[in-house]
């Protein structure tokens, strides 16, 4: 089963493709806050390979554990690619911390994320 992200734009200008960048490079300043406002209420977000969680507050209770455990984020966007509202990203996420330190290679098939016709990307 393909792994999608709901995401909401707070700002419904945004192209699909800016959605999705907005919302990594949130997460890569430790912006939980602004991160989290790109999620819809009924998201299902997948992070390969971790499971799948349902729900806003599942998603954010990840994150904010996540950023508990994992202080820093680098995420590298090496490809990105939006076509009818599915985003796809090949990227490499660097998570580090105190005692953690783990590169992640992300490729296009690891989960799209999908944008519906109201500016959300939907599972």
């Amino acid at each position: 089963m393909e792994a999608q992200t709901t995401l909401t734009s707070p700002d419904a200008t945004l192209s699909p493709i800016r959605v999705v960048e907005s919302f990594l490079a949130a997460l890569e300043r430790q912006g939980l806050d602004i991160a989290t406002s790109y999620l819809a209420d009924d998201v299902v977000y997948q992070n390969v390979p971790l499971p799948a969680y349902h729900g806003k507050a599942a998603v954010v209770r990840t994150l904010k554990a996540l950023e508990r455990v994992v202080p820093q984020i680098h995420i590298e966007i090496r490809n990105i690619a939006e076509r009818d509202g599915v985003v796809l990203t090949e990227r490499v996420d660097v998570l580090s911390g105190p005692l953690v330190y783990r590169e992640l290679a992300r490729s296009p098939g690891s989960g799209p994320a999908r944008l519906s016709g109201a500016g959300e990307l939907t599972p």
